[in-house]
């Protein structure tokens, strides 16, 4: 009779494992979606309770230490921590229209915004965050290297939030830091292969929104000859195969050579009927601007190239090089 019972039970729940991984997924995006929700209304209301504050302070103008005493009286009297309670203050300061509040970006992600004053940084790093979907954390990362002064630098500071991207060189930069990798002087294109691979998150987060990884060493044969093409992505934005081919070296015109046979071969072979024609990227340590002019010669709409920065320059040497961009 327990036998039966047994079997009884085990019919029943029969599917029962694919069913409770269903719930638990359903459960978890249903999470996310309350926290957001939570987190979107606690910056709302973070900003009124700064707007309060402010006008607060406008009665009292006349007073100097007027608007630092009740900041600290509230966070007494409320259990705020004087941090938080004086970065609702600030976050008005920078914010005084609700409406330019993005919805896409939490609390913690304003409490790192608000400490930049300079209002075009600031834009800079909420561009960024939304096309990118950094958390908070990998803003502070972004933040303390410098990612602002970097893309100025290079000439490529865009204020405007993301679209649906129209080509390629939208999507593509001219400079990748790769400083997470950690490589040693004198490493081979292997090592960087291998560590952009072990890393595959970082990667993602540098290569920027829409990209997806496809694969290492992927083999292919062009006539009697087998070839590897060091990284395969896709773009879902373009939306196309985008070939990546590493090199630990100055950029030569004989890499264009190589990459536009690894374009007809995908073209030819792997290319989907609602794709467009696969895109290549030669990253180097190097480049010389009108060397990769001449060597494309009517191939940049197809191949890019850009460089990569094992490691990051030093402080100083960024301010050096703003100073000879100011003139």
């Amino acid at each position: 009779m327990a036998k039966k019972k047994s079997l009884q039970k085990s019919e029943k729940l029969e599917g029962y494992a694919h069913l409770l991984a269903e719930v638990r997924s359903i459960l978890d995006k249903g999470l996310v979606k309350t926290y957001q929700a939570v987190d979107n209304i606690r910056v709302q209301t973070y900003w009124q309770v700064g707007e309060r504050i402010f006008r607060e302070e406008l009665k009292h103008k006349d007073r100097a230490d007027y608007g630092k005493r009740i900041v600290q009286q509230l966070a007494q009297d409320l259990g705020f921590s004087r941090t938080t309670m004086f970065a609702i203050v600030q976050f008005y300061h920078c914010y005084p229209i609700v409406q330019a509040l993005l919805g896409q970006l939490s609390w913690s992600h304003f409490f790192a915004l608000i400490r930049i004053a300079n209002p075009k940084e600031r834009r800079f790093y909420e561009v960024q965050i939304i096309k990118n979907s950094w958390s908070s954390r990998e803003l502070e990362k972004r933040m303390k290297n410098k990612e602002y002064e970097k893309a100025i630098k290079v000439g490529k500071v865009s204020l405007t939030l993301p679209r649906k991207a129209s080509g390629p060189e939208e999507i593509f930069k001219d400079t990748y830091a790769w400083d997470f990798l950690q490589l040693e002087d004198g490493h081979t294109e292997k090592d960087l292969e291998d560590g952009l691979v072990a890393s595959i998150r970082d990667t993602l987060l540098e290569f920027g929104y829409g990209f997806a990884f496809m694969g290492q060493q992927v083999k292919i044969k062009v006539g009697k000859q087998h070839h590897y093409v060091d990284l395969l992505f896709y773009n879902r934005e373009i939306p196309c195969l985008v070939v990546i081919e590493l090199k630990t070296e100055k950029f030569k015109d004989e890499h264009v050579g190589q990459m536009n046979t690894y374009l007809n071969y995908f073209r030819e072979h792997e290319k989907m009927p609602w794709e467009k024609d696969p895109i290549g990227l030669i990253i180097c340590k190097e480049k010389d601007a009108e060397e990769v002019h001449y060597a494309l010669g009517g191939l940049e709409e197809k191949i890019f190239v850009a460089e990569y920065k094992a490691a990051l320059p030093l402080e100083k040497d960024i301010a050096k090089r703003l100073r000879k961009l100011r003139g």
